[in-house]
């Protein structure tokens, strides 16, 4: 299907879509609304040939501008597996599930989607698959996505990665001042005290690697803000025990 156009305006288009309307014998209703974006979720209520009995759906409709004084939509039912998951949950408790596999599918990946936001807040870090930077540490999820400076979409968030937080608060416990980021950052004395510190911290940050051993790939450390001094030391674990799994193969 495509697009229909000629609404003024988004208020006036959500105004005229969520109405009732009635067409011959049959009456249809909006019993809920919800925007998410230009994404407007309903669930309708359909009634046939003046019968007792009644049907409902959810629907998806697509809101886009595409003049400065015309909007337009287009609408996916759920049984046409709509390519969006923002649908609110409570929809389901209202709309029993279609006996059809495309809503079947669609409703297991709405719940999911939900599952992967649940208890999201600010300080936590997140990955954005497919997405540069990877892993970002959200600095606002209402009523908006924020992290380290990029406005997210919702459905770019793959989910939390606990392990990012937990690294970074053991690190800031045992290298506080952010030398575990900048290690040449130092300024606990006189350059000359510089010179004969750093080597010591260089090698207390490789130990601490040793102590530590983590499952973070290259470029979660990397988003992290780890030095390269910690990063090289962590990544050689792994080439080093690659290297010895192969020979012991």
């Amino acid at each position: 299907m495509g697009w229909s156009s000629g609404y003024y305006d988004r208020k006036s288009l959500i105004e005229e879509l969520t109405k009732s309307w009635t067409s011959g014998a049959n009456t249809t209703r909006c019993l809920k609304k919800v925007t998410k974006g230009n994404n407007l979720w309903v669930v309708l209520e359909r009634t046939v040939d003046g019968s007792t009995e009644s049907e409902r759906f959810i629907v998806c409709i697509m809101m886009k501008r595409f003049a400065k004084d015309e909007w337009g939509y287009k609408d996916v039912s759920e049984s046409g597996g709509p390519g969006y998951y923002t649908c609110p949950l409570t929809f389901f408790k209202d709309v029993p599930e279609p006996p059809n596999e495309h809503a079947r599918q669609w409703r297991s990946e709405v719940i999911a989607h939900a599952r992967k936001h649940q208890g999201l807040k600010i300080g936590d870090w997140v990955i954005l698959p497919g997405c540069k930077p990877r892993y970002v540490k959200m600095h606002e999820v209402h009523p908006r996505f924020r992290g380290s400076g990029f406005r997210i979409r919702r459905n770019q968030i793959g989910g939390k990665v606990p392990e990012m937080n937990e690294l970074e608060a053991r690190l800031d416990q045992e290298f506080p001042g952010n030398l575990w980021r900048y290690p040449n950052s130092w300024t606990g004395g006189t350059a000359e005290e510089y010179v004969a510190e750093y080597p010591r911290l260089v090698q207390r940050l490789k130990d601490f690697a040793l102590a530590n051993p983590i499952a973070l790939d290259p470029v979660a450390l990397q988003c992290l803000g780890v030095c390269k001094q910690l990063a090289d030391a962590w990544i050689g674990q792994e080439d080093s025990l690659g290297t010895q799994q192969t020979e012991a193969a």
